[in-house]
């Protein structure tokens, strides 16, 4: 399956330019050819634009090789357009997305606002969520001390990995979070 990631670190991605795109969320910036001076993006080789492949991450295009044609999810396009489809996607974009899609938090609650409002599978989210992060605060409440409160939050930590963020916010998610609502299968990584 495409969108089975490799875990690679972010150093293996090289440049921060995809990144900053995701976290800005621009949506394949469109810059043409033209503007790559009919060159590969990665080896430098000259392109035309009949064997060129835009990478819909970043909007860069490259050649067949460097491409690698991957096609997978775009995290961007699930956030803003809440659409996961598959798109052609470069195998050094490929790579970040992997990384990221586990270890990046967006606050998805502010990125598409309308989602979270009319959709009743967030709806019962958001509830589960708030119900997680009380019953969290209430049992460090209870706990007496610095230090007693240091090993409940180790253990909760410990219960929840991977998914810390759900016992210190609310409205944090990461893009395997949004795959698994998509897949109806949230609530039960979360109650597992």
């Amino acid at each position: 399956d495409a969108d089975d990631f490799e875990s690679v670190s972010m150093t293996a991605c090289g440049n921060e330019k995809e990144l900053a795109a995701l976290l800005s969320m621009e949506i394949c910036p469109e810059r043409g050819l033209l503007a790559q001076d009919f060159a590969c993006t990665e080896c430098s080789n000259g392109i035309s634009m009949k064997e060129s492949i835009k990478c819909d991450f970043n909007g860069d295009y490259l050649c067949p090789k460097c491409h690698g044609g991957n096609k997978c999810i775009n995290p961007v396009r699930i956030m803003r357009n809440w659409d996961f489809n598959r798109y052609p996607i470069c195998t050094k974009c490929k790579r970040l997305i992997a990384q990221i899609s586990y270890n990046e938090l967006f606050n998805f609650s502010e990125i598409n606002k309308k989602m979270i409002k009319n959709d009743e599978r967030f709806v019962r989210i958001m509830q589960l969520r708030e119900k997680i992060f009380r019953a969290v605060q209430k049992r460090l409440h209870s706990a007496v001390g610095k230090k007693n409160q240091q090993k409940q939050i180790a253990i909760m930590e410990r219960l929840a990995w991977p998914k810390v963020h759900l016992i210190t916010s609310t409205n944090m998610f990461t893009i395997e979070d949004l795959i698994e609502i998509e897949g109806e299968t949230f609530y039960t990584s979360v109650l597992v």
